[in-house]
């Protein structure tokens, strides 16, 4: 009996010191340690930079390249009421209706030192004097106190909220 305990720890003593991977022993082999090709086949080739098609991804643009987009939404009826709903639903909240910063969130900035910047006048001159581009960028990256409204809406949907950021500067 003490015999064949004796082989089997053997066996398995000799098994564990020829295993060459990082486990001692490996009964279920894993993934990653199989070949990706088959024996004495070559090394498949890459693909060509821009062969893999990539559409449907945002392209993510630094502040100093949003500067030079142009808005594509044309004005139209439609895509200003598309703005004004779009707007309606993420920014007068902070930005109020008419966006002067004096929604109902805008009291949270007033009373909270945490939070000291109160929502933007939409309608000032620091606004007025930044590109289509730039304000793009800051309602998809956020700014300040403001949040990033990049994974949330669409491209369509984030130059609308350009258009109605304009018509709030168009008015009187």
């Amino acid at each position: 009996m003490w015999r064949l305990r004796a082989a089997a720890l053997a066996a398995a003593l000799s098994l564990v010191a020829c295993n060459p991977g990082a486990y001692p022993v490996d009964i279920f082999p894993e993934m990653h340690d199989q070949p990706n090709h088959r024996r004495l086949e070559p090394p498949r080739l890459q693909p060509a930079p821009d062969a893999v098609p990539v559409t449907g991804a945002r392209v993510r643009y630094s502040y100093d390249q949003a500067r030079t987009l142009r808005n594509p939404v044309p004005i139209s009826p439609a895509t200003s009421q598309q703005a004004s709903q779009v707007y309606a639903a993420n920014c007068a909240a902070c930005h109020g209706g008419g966006g002067h910063g004096d929604g109902p969130v805008a009291k949270y900035f007033q009373n909270n030192p945490a939070a000291p910047l109160p929502p933007t006048d939409l309608s000032s001159d620091r606004v007025k004097g930044r590109g289509d581009g730039e304000l793009y960028w800051i309602v998809a990256n956020g700014e300040g106190n403001m949040p990033a409204f990049g994974d949330e809406l669409t491209d369509q949907q984030l130059w609308t909220v350009v258009l109605a950021v304009r018509g709030i500067q168009a008015q009187p």
